[in-house]
């Protein structure tokens, strides 16, 4: 059979395909971040955080072998420096290219961080003395956790402000800690309750800190909060186990399991458990994490979970360019995402998974036309990855072609 009669063929299939939905309209391209100079011994980048506009901040070690922050701009990579001390750990990003997170000082304990347009500032304390920041909104709002004063020294979750810092208390404990911020002001986080179980809450300026319950584990921490209210949050099992569940104004839905994750490639045995670990979500409902294996030598799963179903980011990327995905931190609301990837195997990478649809093979970009039907017909006869859009993931058969055309049909939304 010649191109013309399978392109003809293919497209009398519109009819038979009909409404159905593509599993997949979304794949990613694999963005190398590049490096500065760096540690000989561990010449390893891990992001941690990603902008609106695709900036992106992360952690190395320097070529004196201690912990430093670097910011991406898209073009270029810099070191974004201390507070006087030797290390620097980002723990967040805002989406207008803040970076928080927590610097020595130069002889006195570690403090929080915002940096803003080159300028690193300190947050201070809630009395005691360290800090740790891990979220900021776009209007410069900072949450983290603080030690208080003597003599208890326990650490508060916080809320810093026009250079202010506010206790947000906690349920009766001594601990609590706020893990993300939105551009509502509205913080989530965890707080001890008086048997020291730990709780996610969600802190408003109205309501003060509201517990969010324990969604059936033993413990809840609250990991972000999109500018829609939905709150991703991790949850402790009674076995252990860590899954993750999205919130939603007394709502709660199971992200579920990442059913391919922790597959030893050396006996492809399944591991006994696999912990699901969110780390961000944006405005669009989005979650990126990361399915944590056990035993921990079995390989991690990076993960997109994105209207009710969860998806491992190396089944969306082309392996046949060396790239293995391990860990995904962030993502923004152009659906961008950084993660921690291998190279043939070797390396830690800071690298941007930039999302195109699986249907617009060929230019004008944007546009879905005959040329993108002609160009997928044709990677599927070479068997190429832009072909492979149904499981079993590695083999092209009947269902790829139904995936194109049923994906083409309702367009890239």
């Amino acid at each position: 059979m010649n191109r013309t009669q399978t392109t003809v063929g293919a497209l009398a299939l519109f009819s038979i395909v009909g409404l159905a939905t593509a599993e997949h309209p979304t794949r990613y391209h694999v963005v190398p971040l590049g490096s500065i100079p760096s540690s000989n011994i561990c010449p390893c980048f891990f992001p941690q955080g990603v902008d609106d506009v695709g900036g992106v901040s992360g952690m190395f070690f320097n070529a004196s072998g201690f912990r430093h922050t670097f910011y991406w701009d898209g073009d270029s990579m810099i070191d974004i420096g201390t507070l006087g001390g030797e290390d620097a750990v980002p723990r967040g990003m805002g989406p207008d290219g803040s970076i928080v997170g927590y610097s020595d000082t130069g002889g006195n304990p570690q403090r929080a961080f915002y940096y803003k347009d080159g300028v690193m500032t300190d947050l201070g304390t809630l009395g005691g003395v360290f800090s740790v920041a891990n979220a900021a909104n776009a209007f410069g709002q900072v949450v983290g956790n603080a030690n208080r004063p003597e003599p208890d020294y326990y650490y508060h979750a916080f809320l810093w402000q026009n250079g202010e810092m506010t206790d947000l208390e906690a349920f009766g404990g001594e601990f609590s800690s706020a893990e993300g911020i939105n551009d509502y002001g509205e913080v989530v986080g965890w707080a001890w309750d008086a048997d020291r179980d730990r709780h996610a809450f969600l802190w408003t300026q109205h309501a003060g800190l509201t517990d969010l319950g324990l969604f059936g584990g033993i413990g809840s921490n609250a990991v972000d909060i999109n500018n829609a209210g939905q709150v991703v949050v991790q949850v402790l099992t009674a076995n252990s186990e860590q899954k993750a569940y999205l919130w939603q104004a007394g709502s709660s839905m199971d992200l579920g399991r990442l059913s391919n994750a922790g597959i030893d490639p050396s006996n492809y045995g399944t591991p006994s458990l696999v912990n699901t670990i969110p780390s961000d979500i944006n405005n669009y409902g989005q979650i990126v994490g990361t399915a944590d294996p056990e035993p921990a030598d079995s390989l991690p799963g990076p993960f997109i979970w994105q209207n009710g179903q969860i998806s491992n980011l190396n089944d969306l990327i082309d392996l046949s360019a060396g790239w293995v995905i391990r860990y995904a931190t962030s993502i923004n609301d152009a659906g961008e995402i950084v993660a921690t990837a291998r190279l043939d195997g070797q390396g830690s990478y800071a690298v941007m998974l930039t999302p195109y649809c699986v249907v617009d093979l060929a230019p004008p970009q944007g546009v879905l036309d005959f040329t993108d039907v002609t160009s997928f017909l044709a990677a599927f006869a070479a068997q190429e990855f832009d072909a492979d859009l149904a499981p079993p993931i590695g083999v092209h058969d009947f269902s790829d072609i139904v995936a194109f055309l049923s994906v083409f049909a309702g367009g890239c939304q």
